[in-house]
C-alpha cells in the first residue's frame, strides 16, 4: 500500500508495517518475503527497481542481485528460486545463494515490422504430489 510493505490477519486486522516496497510475494515457508523497492530515479510509477528478501517482521534485508529494473518476483515452490520480469529484457530465474547470473527464461523479442513478443509477469508451475 502506498509503496510499504504491511502484514496483517485475515480480514485486515492488526496491521503492520514490515518496510518500504512494492509487488511482495511470501516464501514457501511463510518466513520472508520478497519485495522490489523502487529506483527513486523513476519519472513515473511503476514496480520496477531492486530486489530484496525480508523477514515477516521486517528483519535481515538482503538484496537479491544486480538488477536495477527488476519487477514481479515470485519465490519458486521450493523456495530456492525466484523468477522476475526485467524491463523490456524477458523474465529472468535467480538461483538464490549462488553468485551465477540469473538466467534467460523468456526473452521479449522486438522487431520493427513484425511486432513484438513481449514476456512478463512470471509464474511458477506448482508442484506434483509423487
Amino acid at each position: 500500500r502506498s509503496g510499504n510493505v504491511y502484514v496483517a490477519r485475515p480480514g485486515g486486522r492488526h496491521r503492520r508495517w514490515v518496510t518500504p516496497g512494492v509487488s511482495p510475494d511470501w516464501s514457501p515457508d511463510g518466513r520472508r518475503l520478497l519485495l522490489v523497492r523502487p529506483l527513486a530515479r523513476l519519472t513515473f510509477d511503476a514496480p520496477i527497481g531492486r530486489m530484496f528478501t525480508v523477514g515477516a517482521h521486517g528483519e535481515g534485508l538482503r538484496r537479491i542481485g544486480p538488477a536495477a529494473d527488476a519487477s514481479h518476483p515470485k519465490w519458486s515452490p521450493q523456495g530456492n528460486w525466484i523468477a522476475y520480469e526485467v524491463f523490456e529484457a524477458g523474465v529472468l530465474a535467480k538461483k538464490l545463494a549462488s553468485s551465477a547470473p540469473a538466467r534467460e527464461v523468456a526473452l521479449t523479442q522486438t522487431s520493427g515490422e513484425s511486432g513484438s513478443v513481449a514476456s512478463f509477469d512470471p509464474a511458477w508451475r506448482p508442484l506434483r504430489d509423487t
